[in-house]
């Protein structure tokens, strides 16, 4: 293996979170010598980064271009020649805490680990702009939707006789593309005002289809008010249907509203 660093007795930092952090509960008394993870960069290929944390009792918080990840062992592919960040933040039992940032440097591009046909139906590798489908843009699914048990049902209702799922003034645009990077923006208009946003996307294929993700960094899946507070994150989504001809990602509803995927179905915007 290339690059291995095992890292031990960090220092944690506590202040200055981002938005994203403001929701946890600062855990000041963690010990920094609690901190332990690893980081192995594949010796066959740069672009592959494995991680595993070590720091018991704790639910490990990555961040990395592209998406974040609470899983104790997880593989990070880089394709893109460059220089990546990565942090290893904890959440214990008594609250959150910020912990040390690093770096990957990967020295040339290598594209044969994103080969799995869904990045071609996503990207067209060069751009690939999707539109919300207004003939049936909102649909409604089970955490295990498709899983044969437990919470596995789906209610995608057409749009006539449902306008009520949204606003027909509204229209969502988003699109993802391999040029250098693993590329995400979108555009909303809402009753004639347009919204932007670019950032960046990271897809995880592994294990059971309907377990697969596409993450964001940078951007909201889309800038809709009538969605806006009804969804628990929206950087975090689940595919729950890519094709060539269709993309619906789904983002889970706050529990109140009882707990479901809303899922957002998208056609080529040929």
């Amino acid at each position: 293996m290339k690059k291995l660093l095992y890292i031990l007795g960090l220092s944690v930092f506590v202040a200055g979170c981002s938005p994203d952090e403001d929701r946890y509960t600062l855990d000041t008394s963690f010990n920094s010598a609690d901190i332990k993870y690893s980081l192995v960069q594949d010796a066959q290929s740069e672009n592959v980064v494995y991680l595993q944390s070590l720091t018991p009792g704790i639910i490990p918080y990555w961040v990395y271009p592209g998406g974040s990840s609470t899983k104790l062992k997880d593989t990070l592919i880089f394709p893109f020649q460059g220089v990546y960040e990565i942090e290893y933040n904890v959440n214990t039992a008594n609250g959150y805490v910020k912990g040390p940032k690093f770096q990957v440097e990967v020295s040339q591009t290598n594209l044969d680990h994103i080969a799995e046909p869904e990045w071609k139906y996503l990207t067209n590798t060069t751009g690939k702009r999707w539109k919300l489908d207004k003939t049936k843009p909102i649909g409604f699914y089970g955490l295990e939707y498709r899983k044969g048990a437990g919470d596995d049902w789906a209610w995608h209702p057409d749009y006539a006789g449902n306008e009520w799922v949204i606003d027909p003034d509204v229209m969502h645009y988003i699109e993802f593309d391999l040029n250098n990077a693993k590329n995400f923006k979108y555009t909303s208009v809402n009753k004639g005002v347009t919204t932007n946003c670019q950032g960046f996307f990271d897809m995880n294929l592994s294990g059971n289809q309907w377990d697969w993700r596409i993450n964001l960094s940078n951007c909201d899946l889309v800038d809709d008010a009538s969605y806006k507070t009804r969804i628990v994150n929206w950087r975090s989504t689940h595919i729950i249907s890519l094709t060539e001809n269709q993309l619906i990602l789904g983002v889970i509803r706050v529990p109140s509203e009882g707990t479901a995927l809303i899922g957002f179905t998208f056609v080529p915007d040929l």
